[in-house]
C-alpha cells in the first residue's frame, strides 16, 4: 500500500478510513509489517515520530527521524507514524496501523441432500453458521473461503467421537471430505498469517433412523427379551432333563429296593416253615407276629427312596429280633455319639437289611448262641459311619456274589448318581470276624 511518502507491506492490509489527505487508518491481519519510503519522502525535508499503541494509549517508543523497517505487532496492538516538515513542523501525514483479530469466513459446500438443493445454474448452497446440523444422508462436504478471500487458511477436521484428526490442510482446495451419519465433527480454521485466532464450527450429521437412541433402546429391550426367553427356555429344558434324570434314578432305586422285599419275604417264610416243621409253634407264632409288623413297615416305605435313620434302625431291631429267634445269636444296636440325631438323618430305605442278612447267614448262623452281631452308628466330622460287625467266619470265598449284596451295591451306585455332593461307600474287612463299613460322605450338616 503506497501513500505518497511511505510504502507499507503486510498480510491482509486494508484501508479502513481516510479523513483527509493527511490521516490514514490501516488494519492488517499478519503480525509483520515492512515499511519503506518513496522518492518523494527522500526528496523532502521530513522528520518522523513513531509510537506503539498499548491499551489504547499512545506511548512514544521511537524518537524523531527514525522509521523502523520491520515491525511486529500482537493481535489487538498497533503503532502510529507521523511525518512532519522539518522546517515548519507542519504535520504532513499521520498513519495509524493496527493488527486486528480476524477469522476466516468458511462456507460448507454440500451436494444434493435433503437440506440443500442445487439451483438452476448448478451452483451449490453454502452453509456459513457456527453450529451446523445436516441430514443423515450427507456423506460429502467441501470447504470454501467466502468473499473471494485470497489469504491462505489452515483447516483441521476432527471426528469428536474418536478424537481423530480426519483432514488437515490449507484453503483454497478442491478436496472433498467424506463424513458419516451420527458423527459430530469439529472444524478449526485460522489464517496462516494469524495462527493466534482460530474459528471453530461444529458439524453434526444427524443419525439414521436405525442409529437413534430410541432405536437402540428398543433394540436393546427386544434383544434382552429374546436372550432372556432363550435363557429361560434353556434353563427350563435343563431343569426338565435334570428332573427326568432324577425321576429315572429314583425309579431305578425303588425298583431295586422292591426286588429286596420278595427276597426278604421268601427267607422269612422259609424260617417260619422251619420252625413249624420242628414243632416250635410258639416261636413260629412270635416270629410271624414280628414278621407281620416288619412287613407292614417295609411296605409302607416301599415307594420312598429314603427313610429316617431312627425308623430304619427300628425296622432292623425287629428284623434282628426275628432272626435271633431262629439262630439264637446275640445282637445290639449302638448309636454314638449323642449329637448324632437319628430323627434328622435319612438313609436309603432297607439299605442295611441285606447286609445284616448276609452277616447272619454267612457269619453267625453256625455259631448259634456264641454268635454276636453289632450295629454301630457314629459321626466323623461331616460323615456318618455305620458298622455291621459279626464274630463269625464267612464260608464264601467271594462274599459279594450274593443276590442281596449285589442289589445293594447297584442301589448304592444309583443313589450316588442322584446326589453328587453326598456319596455312600461300602467296604468289607475280614479279621477275627467280619466288618462291613458304610460311609455316608457329607451326610451331616454341622451348621
Amino acid at each position: 500500500m503506497s501513500t505518497g511518502y511511505l510504502i507499507i507491506e503486510g498480510k491482509g492490509l486494508k484501508m479502513t478510513s481516510r479523513q483527509n489527505k493527511r490521516d490514514y487508518n490501516i488494519t492488517m491481519i499478519g503480525g509483520f509489517a515492512a515499511i519503506s519510503t518513496t522518492d518523494l519522502f527522500k526528496k523532502s525535508h521530513i522528520k518522523t515520530k513513531f509510537y506503539f499503541i498499548e491499551n489504547d494509549d499512545e506511548k512514544e517508543k521511537q524518537g524523531f527521524n527514525q522509521i523502523t523497517d520491520h515491525i511486529f505487532m500482537n493481535v489487538g496492538k498497533g503503532c502510529i507514524i507521523e511525518l512532519f516538515d522539518e522546517n515548519t513542523d507542519r504535520l504532513l501525514q499521520r498513519y495509524k496501523l493496527q493488527r486486528v483479530q480476524s477469522f476466516p469466513e468458511i462456507e460448507i459446500i454440500l451436494k444434493d441432500t435433503d437440506d440443500f438443493k442445487s439451483n438452476s445454474t448448478g451452483e451449490v448452497v453454502a452453509y456459513k453458521y457456527s453450529n451446523i446440523i445436516l441430514s443423515p444422508n450427507t456423506n460429502k462436504i467441501e470447504l470454501r473461503v467466502a468473499n473471494k478471500d485470497t489469504l491462505k487458511v489452515k483447516y483441521q477436521l476432527i471426528n469428536l467421537k474418536t478424537k481423530e484428526k480426519m483432514y488437515c490442510g490449507f484453503l483454497p482446495t478442491k478436496e472433498v471430505f467424506h463424513v458419516d451419519s451420527n458423527i459430530e465433527y469439529e472444524l478449526r480454521c485460522n489464517y496462516v498469517a494469524q495462527p493466534e485466532s482460530t474459528m471453530v464450527k461444529y458439524i453434526n450429521i444427524r443419525p439414521q433412523w436405525y442409529q437413534s437412541v430410541i432405536f437402540y433402546t428398543l433394540a436393546f429391550i427386544v434383544l434382552s427379551g429374546i436372550i432372556f426367553y432363550i435363557a429361560t427356555l434353556e434353563f427350563r429344558n435343563k431343569i426338565n432333563k435334570s428332573e427326568a434324570k432324577q425321576r429315572k434314578l429314583e425309579e431305578a432305586a425303588i425298583r431295586l429296593q422292591s426286588m429286596l422285599n420278595p427276597h426278604f419275604t421268601f427267607n422269612a417264610l422259609s424260617t417260619i416253615q422251619g420252625l413249624v416243621n420242628t414243632e416250635r409253634i410258639d416261636e413260629a407264632n412270635k416270629y410271624l407276629e414280628e414278621f407281620s409288623i416288619l412287613l407292614r413297615r417295609s411296605l409302607s416305605k416301599s415307594r420312598d427312596v429314603f427313610n429316617r435313620l431312627d425308623q430304619e434302625l427300628e425296622m432292623m431291631r425287629i428284623y434282628l429280633n426275628i432272626e435271633s429267634l431262629r439262630f439264637e445269636f446275640k445282637w445290639e444296636i449302638i448309636v454314638l455319639p449323642t449329637d448324632l440325631y437319628t430323627t434328622e438323618i435319612e438313609i436309603p430305605t432297607l439299605l442295611l437289611q441285606p447286609l445284616i442278612e448276609n452277616a447272619i447267614k454267612h457269619g453267625v448262623s453256625s455259631l448259634r448262641q456264641n454268635g454276636k452281631i453289632r450295629i454301630i452308628c457314629l459321626k466323623e466330622k461331616n460323615d456318618m459311619i455305620i458298622l455291621i460287625e459279626d464274630n463269625g467266619v464267612w464260608n464264601d470265598k467271594v462274599p459279594f456274589t450274593g443276590y442281596g449284596l449285589a442289589i445293594t451295591r447297584e442301589r448304592i451306585e444309583t443313589i450316588n448318581k442322584m446326589q453328587k455332593n453326598q456319596q455312600i461307600l461300602l467296604s468289607l474287612e475280614v479279621t477275627n470276624g467280619t466288618q462291613i463299613t458304610l460311609t455316608f460322605k457329607n451326610w451331616i450338616n454341622n451348621d
